[in-house]
């Protein structure tokens, strides 16, 4: 007898703590999942920034290796004009030159006729000149003569200052090429420096473009993971809690007031919701029964809540200032869930309400 009653007793025990650790288990479990789900949410979030972060650095960068291909591609015009110019200033000095040197010849021929006649005076003296005066007819022709005289002799004065200014003349020309050549010369240095100078930014650029392209696609790669992750712990958190059944009926207004942006096509894409307008910190109230399977930050969404009606029926309320629930807590229709704000992509104070099936956004006019 005694032995059946121990017996009995260790069974009874047994079961009240087999019947108690389940559901603490179960909860415990669900309660670690949410947190879990919250983390990686939040996470994914911080993986997201980060990646349109690397990716504005990587526009940019590319963005200046097309600057300084353009740059370069002046550059290069900039040479080849200048090379133009040298070859023509060159062909100009070879012109000037060829100029010069025969002025100098002709300069040349010129003072030696000019030596020769006075050398022939020399050595007839005065004789030649006064036997042309001499020989003259009558005081007209000596005065001719002596005219004729004057006038060769001056000429040949002329013709050697003419060409002696000529030649200063070209020497100056041909000592301004000279300088714009060196010029040049060194106009094409400082260009060609700069084009290397280039080369090597473009070179840096190009390593630094490929450094951010790394970076961008391992935030892309880190955010997509994180992506995955969350939608996986969301999707199990649907698969626990989507044996509740919707109670049927229409939804109470989250807000009342009225619609300010409708549920549709807006600037080419869906608005996924109804916008309506609430001054910041007016309370927020849950459509309908059920668990809060969404709290916190949500990228454009703002501070967003997101509730779980049973039979794949999910509210969602974004842009809150403020939160009065917490992730798992059950709530009833009419409870203020948050409160009113303008986070996120948001124009001004307003409630953006949706309500979504199996995921899918639905017109909210048709639930309220």
């Amino acid at each position: 007898m005694l032995k059946k009653m121990i017996c009995l007793s260790i069974v009874l025990i047994m079961s009240v703590v087999f019947a108690n650790a389940m559901p603490i288990y179960a909860k415990d479990s669900l309660d670690d999942l949410k947190d879990a789900y919250e983390q990686a949410k939040a996470e994914k979030d911080q993986a997201k920034v980060a990646y349109e972060k690397a990716k504005k650095t990587e526009q940019g960068i590319q963005a200046r290796v097309r600057g300084l291909e353009a740059s370069i591609k002046s550059t290069e015009a900039e040479l080849a004009v200048l090379e133009k110019q040298i070859s023509d200033n060159n062909e100009e000095i070879d012109r000037v030159a060829a100029e010069v040197e025969k002025l100098e010849q002709e300069v040349a021929e010129q003072d030696s006729d000019l030596n020769s006649r006075l050398r022939l005076m020399y050595m007839s003296g005065d004789m030649n000149i006064i036997e042309v005066l001499l020989n003259s007819e009558n005081i007209i022709d000596f005065l001719d003569n002596l005219e004729m005289i004057k006038r060769i002799h001056e000429y040949d004065v002329q013709v050697l200052e003419e060409l002696n200014a000529k030649l200063k003349e070209v020497e100056i020309k041909k000592a301004e090429l000279d300088k714009l050549k060196a010029m040049l010369d060194s106009h094409k240095k400082a260009q060609e420096d700069r084009k290397i100078a280039l080369a090597e930014d473009k070179k840096a650029l190009a390593a630094a473009e490929e450094e951010a392209h790394a970076s961008t696609m391992e935030a892309k790669s880190e955010m997509d993971s994180l992506e995955a992750e969350s939608k996986r712990i969301e999707q199990e958190l649907r698969n626990r809690q989507s044996s509740a059944t919707y109670g049927g009926g229409a939804m109470g207004w989250p807000v009342n007031g009225r619609v300010s942006s409708g549920f549709g096509q807006r600037w080419g894409r869906l608005h996924a919701g109804i916008d309506i307008p609430a001054p910041t910190g007016t309370p927020i109230h849950a459509s309908a029964d059920g668990e809060v399977i969404s709290v916190g930050w949500n990228g454009g969404y703002g501070n967003m809540v997101m509730i779980d009606h049973g039979s794949n029926i999910v509210t969602l309320y974004a842009h809150n200032s403020g939160f009065a629930v917490g992730l798992g807590q059950h709530v009833t229709g009419g409870q203020v869930i948050a409160y009113a704000g303008s986070t996120g992509n948001s124009t001004g104070p307003h409630c953006h309400f949706e309500v979504r099936v199996n995921g899918a956004p639905q017109n909210p006019m048709n639930w309220l």
